[in-house]
Order: C-alpha cells, then sequence, then structure tokens
C-alpha cells in the first residue's frame, strides 16, 4: 500500500527590509526566515499531528505541515485520520536576530506585555493574498484600548496604506494633521499591525480597580478559543472591601492552565469586564514572540484548510494547499548624519524606512553633483522621549560622518 504525504498548508513569511528595490516583490537568495526566527509547534500540536500523522516543516520562506493522505478520486486527497472539528494547530516563534524590533514597524509604546497572534479565524483576504493577521483598518478606526493612532501604527485610506510618524495623532481631520502622516504603500498591502497584539499573560492573573461599590460580589468565568467555559480549579468569587479607600485586587493562580488563547469574563457592576489573553507559562519554556493557529472550523472559506465532505463524512484538503502570507513592514526612522562634534550635517525632513539593499539616498554636492550617502545601520538607532509623557516621540538612525 502506498503511503502518500501532502501539504495540508504553508506559511511564507516575508518582510520589507529585504525586498529588493524594484516593481516587484522580490528577495534575494540568500533571504531565509530562519535567520529571522525559530518556528515550532507547541507540546499540544505535537502530539495531535503525530495522532493525525502529521509532519511540520521549517522552510526557507516559512514553514509547512503536511499530512498522510487517502486519493478519494482523481486529484482529490482525504485526511488519512479524521479530525475533530474544534482541533487546533498552535505554532510558536521566537526571534533569533537581534536586530528584528530594530528594523521592523512593532510597538514602541506598548503598556503591557505583548506578542503577535495570528490566526486563519482573524486572517484577511485581499485578492488573491490570504493574510493570516488582522486588516490594517480604515482611517478613523482606533486600535483595541486607544483613542488615538500612536507613532508607527498604520491605517488605510483612499486605498492606500499610511504609517504615523508622530507619538500622538487624532483619528480625525485627516487634512489638518497629514504632516502627522506618510504614506508607505500605493495599494492596500495587509501588513501585521497593532491590531494582531494580544496580551501575553504568565502564571499570575491580577485584576484591579478602584473600589467603586464597597461589598460588591465579583465573579468571573474563564473561556478558551472556541468559547467553551473553562472549569476553575479555585474560588471564582470575590468580595470587595467595605472601605472604599481599598481597591478591588483580585489574583488567580493559572498555572494549571494549557497553553492558548483565553477570555476571562469578569461580571461585576455597573458591567462586565472581558480580557482577553495568551496564556505562556515562560518557565515552561523559551520566550516567544508570537504564535499562529490554524483552526480546523471556524474560518472564512478563504482560510480553511480542510473541509468536511456531506457524503462521504471524509475530510478532504484543498488542493492545491492554502498558502497563507505574514508580512512585517520595515521601520520608519529619522536619518540624522552627524560630524565628529555631533553637528548634523545632513537630515532628511521625514523619516525614512531601513532596508537591506542601498537606498541610494544622496545630497546635493558642489557645481550640481550630488553626493552619495551612506544608509544607516539598524544596530544603532536612538528613541528620543518625551518628557511629559514618557513616551517615544520619535526614532532615530545616527550615521557619523568620518570628516
Amino acid at each position: 500500500m502506498q503511503i502518500i504525504y501532502r501539504n495540508i498548508f504553508e506559511v511564507q513569511w516575508h518582510h520589507d527590509y529585504f525586498l529588493v528595490p524594484g516593481p516587484v516583490m522580490k528577495y534575494p537568495g540568500i533571504y531565509d526566515v530562519r535567520r529571522l526566527v525559530s518556528i515550532w509547534p507547541d507540546d499540544r500540536t505535537q502530539r495531535l499531528m503525530q495522532q493525525y500523522r502529521m509532519v511540520f516543516r521549517n522552510t526557507a520562506r516559512g514553514f509547512a505541515v503536511m499530512a498522510e493522505v487517502t486519493e478519494v478520486s482523481p486529484g482529490s486527497y482525504a485526511l488519512h485520520i479524521d479530525p475533530e472539528p474544534n482541533d487546533r494547530f498552535s505554532f510558536c516563534w521566537s526571534l533569533n536576530d537581534p536586530l528584528f524590533v530594530n528594523y521592523t514597524n512593532c510597538r514602541v509604546n506598548e503598556p503591557t506585555a505583548s506578542l503577535y497572534y495570528l490566526s486563519n479565524r482573524t486572517g484577511t483576504s485581499i485578492g488573491a493574498v490570504a493574510y493570516l493577521n488582522k486588516a490594517v483598518p480604515a482611517f478613523g478606526t482606533a486600535y483595541p484600548g486607544q483613542t488615538s493612532y500612536w507613532l508607527g501604527d498604520t491605517m488605510v485610506m483612499g486605498g492606500k496604506v499610511y504609517e504615523a510618524i508622530e507619538e500622538d495623532v487624532p483619528l480625525v481631520n485627516y487634512a489638518a494633521n497629514a504632516a502627522k502622516w506618510k504614506q508607505i504603500s500605493s495599494a492596500v498591502v495587509n501588513y501585521i499591525n497593532p491590531g494582531d497584539r494580544l496580551l501575553q499573560q504568565g502564571t499570575r492573573f491580577t485584576y484591579t480597580r478602584p473600589n467603586t461599590l464597597p461589598g460588591e460580589w465579583i465573579t468571573w468565568q474563564l473561556f478558551d478559543c472556541n468559547n467553551n467555559p473553562v472549569q476553575f480549579t479555585g474560588t471564582t468569587a470575590y468580595r470587595t472591601s467595605m472601605k472604599a479607600s481599598e481597591q478591588v485586587a483580585i489574583t488567580l493562580d493559572l498555572g494549571w492552565l494549557e497553553q492558548g488563547a483565553y477570555r476571562m469574563v469578569i461580571q461585576q457592576q455597573p458591567a462586565p469586564a472581558q480580557l482577553s489573553f495568551y496564556y505562556y507559562n515562560q518557565l515552561g519554556g523559551p520566550p516567544i514572540a508570537g504564535v499562529c493557529e490554524y483552526f480546523i472550523s471556524g474560518a472564512s472559506p478563504a482560510f480553511t484548510f480542510c473541509k468536511k465532505d456531506p457524503a462521504t463524512q471524509k475530510w478532504i484538503i484543498d488542493t492545491p494547499n492554502k498558502t497563507f502570507m505574514i508580512r512585517f513592514r520595515n521601520r520608519l526612522t529619522h536619518w540624522q548624519y552627524l560630524r565628529q562634534d555631533q553637528s548634523i550635517f545632513d537630515q532628511p525632513p521625514d523619516p525614512r524606512p531601513l532596508t537591506w539593499f542601498y537606498s541610494g539616498y544622496t545630497v546635493p554636492g558642489p557645481m550640481g553633483s550630488t553626493i552619495p550617502m551612506p544608509d544607516p545601520t539598524p544596530a544603532r538607532i536612538v528613541p528620543e522621549i518625551n518628557p511629559v509623557t514618557h513616551l517615544v516621540k520619535n526614532i532615530y538612525s545616527k550615521i557619523y560622518l568620518a570628516n
């Protein structure tokens, strides 16, 4: 009997920092995602994959998952072992390149410890491209927990993508604040964005707030990624102090939880609070920068990689297999060319993207000539902190000239 393995889905990991200059998206031959990140299935996924006869494979452009299949008709293949509808496959990743955050557009003013959470249930299609992350929001739409845009935030307007280049940018009246934005794409590209960040929760969960109703009973319930209630091992109720001056302080031990995404619902007056997070015990493994999750069910057709045939009851994989994209944007910084005495020789008026290839930036020279200037290295970026808000106001790349 012939054993057949086929890809059931794969992920392509793109980063604009390494793009070859030109009108077509192209990467140099040496581009290899494995130099940037390590990707691996978590413990639960490894057990599932072994049970379903699946194989995880790292590739130069991302990773792929293969499975043993049975050919049910010419060109049509079914998983050899049927999965459960609520199954999910989780893949963690950590950073290999210590400069990744320097040359990547990622949050600099994030108030909580978070990670990237990408899922085929929340992916976004643009044309034939299936982006694994949430859509870059339209102008005027705030990111979760914000009342304005922050430095580095992206938004879509008029079929183009813009990036905030100041510390704080209003959600309204683009015309009056146009100087605070920089166009980074003439077409909609669904870059990884702040909407893909999820609170990273360790074993100790804390919830604090002012005691607005002394003597109030507060209860809580936990739900998993499939919205199933999770049975708590300890108490699920808390009574606030009779003294209004003593704040609400709830502390829970989550060390018994399985790694994954959860939603905590806290029943309180005047309205419930909902807190979403990804639970990961760092004492049990290496630090993680992000997680990609793939669900058997609950995703839109563009992100479903196998479906159950109602006639045969077999789980048929897509042919060709689904390919999902993850695309990071390179960071914008203010370039400062400095003399040896620290005085500024030249500074472009707008921030410029850091790139692996030479950008070709020039300055005017004598007699109408131009002088090619060196590009900055991502190893030397300097944040400017607002002394009032204590947030990052600007990010500079400093290039020191010989004379």
